[in-house]
Order: C-alpha cells, then structure tokens, then sequence
C-alpha cells in the first residue's frame, strides 16, 4: 500500500487525489462534458433518428430490389419432358433457377444399410480409385 501512495504523491498529493476521486464518484468532472451528453435524451434521440433515416433507405433498397425478382411457375403434370415458357420481364446477370417440388412426402429416418462400415473405421477413403468407387462407397 504505501507503494501505491508513493506512486499517487508523485502525480498528485493525497488532498487532490481523493478531490479527484469523489467527484469522479459523484460525477461531477467539468473537463469532461461531451462524456456526460450520451446520457441525455435529446442527444439520444438525434442518434436514434439518423439511425432510422440509414435503416429505412436500406430497407427502400431491398424492397426495390425484391421487386425486380421474375417468378414463373409451370406445370409439369404431364407426361411430355419438354417444357416451352417465355419470361415476361428482361432479367439481368446472373440469372437463378429454383425449382419448387409440391405434394412430395420424404422418408426423415435414418438408413444405415445403405452405407459403407469401412468408412467409419478411421480411414479417409484411402481404397477409392475410381468415380464408380467414389458413388460406391459415398465418402464424399
């Protein structure tokens, strides 16, 4: 402790240290004003007013461009593997093709006669040679 009071003497004498330290406790420094602004609600509320102006525009943008999205749905009931369709909007580079598949039920259990046991024995698919080996043994 009387390390620490010698280092404090050095800057200051124990008077205008513990000056210093209650009115950082209550508060009350007059040197430092623009710290105590953040806390008061008319600054908080300019702030919070450009940060709605900066999150409306980048809501304008992504509404702008969700609108320029081209949605184009075909039947494909019939038996004929040709589909012909015409896009009723130019789109621009690069173009994206999804594709919706309805009334389609899929199996969620786990099968595990379909895969290889070797894999699972701390090798990393040291015995494939071939593409046929490579959709044999499904190790990638």
């Amino acid at each position: 402790e009387n390390l620490v009071k010698r280092r404090r003497t050095q800057f200051y004498n124990n008077d205008k240290y513990n000056k210093l330290m209650n009115r950082f406790k209550q508060q009350e420094l007059k040197r430092i004003k623009t710290f105590h602004y953040i806390y008061k609600w008319q600054f908080s509320v300019v702030i919070l007013f450009f940060l709605s102006i900066i999150f409306f525009l980048i809501g304008l943008y992504i509404y702008h461009e969700s609108q320029e999205v081209v949605e184009v749905t075909i039947e494909y009931d019939s038996d004929s593997k040709y589909k012909i369709f015409e896009i009723p909007k130019e789109m621009k580079q690069p173009v994206y093709i999804y594709y919706k598949i309805s009334n389609f039920y899929y199996n969620y259990k786990q099968f595990l006669a379909d895969e290889s046991h070797s894999i699972h024995d701390g090798r990393r698919c040291k015995h494939i040679k071939t593409l046929e080996d490579l959709y044999k043994f499904r190790c990638i």
